[in-house]
């Protein structure tokens, strides 16, 4: 049939009145944009979704905080072979020792590829600053997963890949390349 177009947008003020469904301790707010469009022939989707104060009480010692998140998704035909492009930046992440001053992930691609890259800036057991790119094959039973980009510090250490780095999981197990 021919592609839907619409609207839909919610949010919580507090996502603590979710709390007993979720089986956590939630708090903090969530807004969400949905937006259903054609795409020539085709459905296609636009996905926002911003988040302050976000907490989580995992156990009452253990409360994941995030200042701040918003997702940013673009996806084009849904119903055949789905594509996307997706932004996600995070502020003020901490839980135990992990404290992150920014988290900033985009992805691209289709079911059977995406190309990612990810930085991260913050404190963990001493300064941390990551940079990554990879790329998440799928060729039937076996994902495949490429590093291309591994570099940065991290407890205060240099850290850096001398070289591209595959893992590929398959139907007889794990290997490195």
């Amino acid at each position: 049939g021919a592609p839907i177009q619409g609207v839909l947008r919610g949010g919580a003020e507090s996502l603590s009145k979710w709390s007993r469904l979720a089986d956590v301790d939630l708090g903090g707010s969530v807004d969400l944009d949905l937006r259903l469009r054609p795409d020539e022939a085709r459905q296609a989707a636009d996905l926002r979704v911003s988040a302050r104060a976000l907490t989580a009480g995992l156990s009452p010692e253990a409360v994941a905080r995030l200042g701040q998140l918003e997702i940013d998704l673009q996806a084009t035909d849904l119903m055949r072979t789905p594509r996307a492009t997706a932004n996600l930046s995070a502020r003020e992440l901490a839980y135990n020792e992990i404290g992150l001053e920014t988290l900033s992930v985009r992805a691209r691609g289709d079911p059977t590829a995406a190309r990612v890259e990810m930085s991260a800036s913050g404190d963990l057991r001493g300064r941390l600053d990551l940079d990554l790119a990879a790329r998440v094959e799928r060729d039937g039973p076996t994902l495949a997963l490429r590093v291309d980009r591994f570099a940065g510090t991290a407890a205060g250490q240099p850290v850096a890949l001398q070289q591209p780095l595959t893992l590929r999981q398959g139907p007889n197990g794990i290997a490195v390349e």
